[in-house]
């Protein structure tokens, strides 16, 4: 079997098996980000575990893979319960994705549930034939998966994140710092990049936090600082936080590359602004912000 991009469904499968849930759903991200097919990954990867149900029941001569993948397969399964590969090709082999613009939502779902489902069927004996479909253990069922990471949406990055006050219209891609960059800054270049594949409640929340820079991000206790260059980027930032979906996207993708979880304080790069904590001020009535897309500003806020 000719396998394009071979090795990034022969690592997912590896990672599956063994219920790696972490490594699993980085081994899905990194095809995406690289280009790979959606489509064509999760059928690799069915057809390399439906490989490794017929090595594990000894009939190999059903199996048209290379040499060196049938040998790489073969060394997981001394390691391996026969019920997880029944169960792991059951579920993937279910994962719908007919969709006009594939998302990585449905295989992240199923790697969680293949890798989570850690306990044998009950009352299951260990098959001693060759694959019968009395010996498939019975189909879990399906509690409501816990929110994950939103579906990834086509790119939206064209539209204009930045306000028309006194800014260019179109999309403005930060200027490498001419400091060098810290390790929070690093992390917090990588959270933006995930994000920028997330729609919030009315925005794109990368394009939205990639007004702020690397050096503009700071630490204070538990609590990350983002310092925003452009206040109508702060002001749509505030708004999308108080969206528990938007605020949960952000804050998955703050641990993931952090590898911690945060407080937010959201604020101008000169020390201005107002915390993502706080109710709405008034510049987020209609009102207001009527007022100001008329080309009105505001001279003060005073707090109550």
């Amino acid at each position: 079997m000719g396998l394009d991009n071979g090795e990034s469904s022969l690592e997912l499968v590896k990672y599956l098996l063994m219920g790696n849930t972490s490594a699993a759903l980085s081994a899905v991200n990194r095809a995406a980000w690289g280009g790979t097919d959606l489509r064509q990954l999760h059928k690799q990867t069915t057809e390399l575990l439906r490989g490794v149900m017929h090595l594990q029941w000894g009939s190999e001569g059903a199996v048209d893979l290379s040499e060196d993948v049938t040998g790489q397969l073969k060394e997981l399964l001394g390691n391996l319960p026969p019920w997880r590969i029944v169960r792991g090709l059951k579920i993937w082999g279910e994962v719908n994705m007919r969709y006009d613009a594939p998302s990585t939502l449905p295989l992240e779902l199923a790697v969680v549930e293949i890798c989570e489902d850690t306990a044998p069927p009950a009352a299951q004996s260990a098959p001693a034939a060759p694959p019968a479909r009395a010996a498939a253990p019975a189909q879990p069922s399906r509690a409501p998966s816990s929110p994950t990471p939103a579906q990834r949406r086509a790119p939206d990055a064209a539209r204009p994140a930045a306000g028309t006050q006194g800014q260019p219209s179109g999309q403005r891609r930060p200027a490498p710092d001419p400091a060098p960059i810290s390790e929070l800054g690093t992390k917090w270049l990588a959270a933006v990049k995930v994000l920028g594949r997330h729609k919030g409640k009315k925005y794109n929340l990368g394009a939205l936090l990639r007004d702020c820079k690397a050096n503009a991000v700071s630490l204070e206790g538990n609590t990350l600082v983002l310092g925003f260059s452009n206040k109508a980027n702060l002001e749509r930032m505030q708004e999308e936080m108080e969206d528990p979906g938007s605020r949960r996207q952000v804050s998955e993708a703050v641990t993931e590359s952090f590898g911690a979880t945060y407080e937010f304080r959201l604020t101008m790069a000169n020390g201005g602004g107002a915390t993502a904590n706080t109710a709405k001020t008034a510049q987020q009535s209609s009102l207001v912000r009527t007022a100001l897309g008329m080309g009105a500003r505001v001279l003060e806020e005073i707090e109550e």
